[in-house]
């Protein structure tokens, strides 16, 4: 989803979403649960 010139959200499934990591899926209709990744040309920057 494109939500401005330089920002971007993904919306995925529970069983896509767990191929990003080894822990547990919490359940949202306790909790509130996210992966944030930021990108830059080097780690400088």
């Amino acid at each position: 989803m494109i939500i401005g010139e330089n920002i971007f959200a993904m919306l995925l499934g529970e069983k896509f979403f767990k191929t990003f990591t080894n822990k547990e899926i919490c359940d949202s209709a306790k909790s509130t649960e996210a992966i944030l990744a930021l990108t830059a040309e080097s780690r400088e920057k």
